[in-house]
């Protein structure tokens, strides 16, 4: 699969996810890893996430807000038939 410019072959890096700052209609998260700076915010009442620094693409990224779980991995078109 390609992201951009990079081919993506294997996900085998996991990242958590904080959740910084919620206000019970938005949630802020922030990737934990040094190297990676990944930020987003996951809209609960459109069911939207935003990301706003991508951080690493190679790495999984899962985090939670309470009973609320968010993961994710890519696939290719192939795979998703």
């Amino acid at each position: 699969m390609v992201i951009g410019s990079v081919e993506v072959t294997n996900m085998t890096e996991r990242h958590l996810m904080l959740c910084t700052d919620s206000n019970g209609d938005q949630s802020h998260f922030e990737c934990m890893a040094a190297d990676c700076g990944r930020k987003l915010i996951f809209d609960h009442v459109n069911v939207r996430l935003m990301v706003l620094t991508p951080g690493n693409p190679f790495a999984m990224h899962q985090g939670s807000t309470g009973g609320v779980g968010l993961s994710a991995e890519l696939q290719s078109p192939e795979e998703s038939s």
